[in-house]
């Protein structure tokens, strides 16, 4: 699995945001495998939130031909890269679903045919 981590700014890419993000990155590898590229952009958006600064998460997944993609934004950059990662967890989820059902009509589609022959 390939993560790249990438930041306008330099000063928000932390060695434990590095450490942290990598880690919780790691615990999707056994939903996308191996072959996965991960990307991660960093940002922190302050001109237009009056009360604190915001800070912004976007993950990019491609594997296998598929690409999955969330952005989150919280109070502080962990807290964004836990939501991100709940939701590329049920993106995966949602579409290993879908694939199994297609899976499943394909095979009584085809043992349907073979019982009307």
């Amino acid at each position: 699995m390939n993560i790249s981590l990438r930041s306008k700014e330099a000063e928000l890419m932390t060695d434990d945001l590095k450490e942290f993000a990598e880690k919780k990155m790691g615990t999707l590898q056994r939903l996308v495998g191996e072959a996965a590229d991960i990307r991660i952009d960093f940002s922190k958006e302050s001109n237009h939130h009056k009360t604190a600064d915001v800070f912004k998460v976007g993950i990019e997944i491609n594997t296998h031909g598929e690409r999955y993609f969330t952005e989150e934004s919280s109070q502080d950059f962990k807290t964004s890269i836990n939501r991100a990662k709940e939701e590329l967890q049920r993106q995966i989820g949602a579409k290993k679903g879908a694939d199994e059902a297609k899976r499943r009509d394909a095979a009584k589609t085809v043992r349907d045919l073979k019982e009307s022959s």
